[in-house]
């Protein structure tokens, strides 16, 4: 018999959505090969948009680069998410 599982926890602070979704499958991958705990991530996301790799970017009503530009928000394809688009405000 085993004893109860460990859970760690990191708290990443205010950070860009792709260095903490690096961090997140990074740490996933140790989990899957029994490397390491689970680990919760504590953390504040910057502003970003992501969309659904099958959804459209047509749907977003100005240019990506544009929001890039005047904004600093990055557009981001994912295989998951909320609807075609979803724009996530730190």
């Amino acid at each position: 018999m085993t004893g109860p599982a460990k859970t760690g926890w990191i708290d990443l602070g205010l950070i860009g959505y792709v260095e903490a979704f690096a961090i997140q499958t990074a740490l996933h991958e140790r989990v899957k090969r029994n490397d390491g705990p689970g680990t919760i991530l504590f953390q504040e996301n910057s502003h970003i948009i992501t969309c659904r790799r099958w959804a459209s970017a047509e749907n977003l009503l100005v240019s990506h680069e544009t929001l890039l530009s005047s904004k600093g928000w990055p557009f981001v394809r994912r295989p998951f998410g909320l609807g075609d688009l979803s724009v996530l405000q730190g």
